[in-house]
C-alpha cells in the first residue's frame, strides 16, 4: 500500500483485518431477519476486498458479486442517480412547459368548431 508516495507493508495486519471483517459481518447478520429473502450480494466500496471472505463464509449459498473498481462504485452510483434525477427534472419541466403551451382538448375542439363555422359561412 502506498500513502503519500511511501510504501507500507500491510501484510502483518491481515489477521486483524480478517477478525474485524468477521465481527462486522456477524453483527450485520444478526440484523437480517431472513437471509433467504435475497439471492445476490454485491460488494462495493473501498473495503470490499477486506469483507469478501467473511461475507462468503456468512452466506455460503448466496451469489456474491464483485464490481470492477469497487473503490469508485458508490461514487459512480451516486453520479448515475444524480444524472437521472437531473434528466427527470428537466423532462418534467419541459413537459410542464409544453402542457402550458398546448391548448386543452376542449379549447382545441372549440377552435376547430369555430374554423368549421367560419368555412361554412364563407
Amino acid at each position: 500500500m502506498r500513502i503519500f508516495q511511501k510504501s507500507y507493508d500491510i501484510k502483518p495486519m491481515d489477521k486483524l483485518v480478517r477478525e474485524v471483517a468477521d465481527q462486522a459481518v456477524s453483527a450485520m447478520v444478526q440484523h437480517i431477519d431472513n437471509s433467504h429473502a435475497f439471492e445476490n450480494i454485491i460488494l462495493v466500496g473501498g473495503g470490499a476486498f477486506m469483507f469478501k471472505r467473511a461475507v462468503k463464509k456468512a452466506f455460503p449459498r448466496h451469489t456474491i458479486h464483485e464490481v470492477r473498481d469497487p473503490l469508485y462504485a458508490n461514487v459512480r452510483g451516486f453520479q448515475l442517480a444524480g444524472l437521472r434525477l437531473a434528466a427527470g427534472a428537466a423532462s418534467t419541466k419541459t413537459s410542464e412547459i409544453q402542457a402550458k403551451a398546448r391548448p386543452s382538448r376542449r379549447a382545441h375542439h372549440e377552435a376547430a368548431q369555430k374554423r368549421i363555422r367560419v368555412r361554412a359561412q364563407a
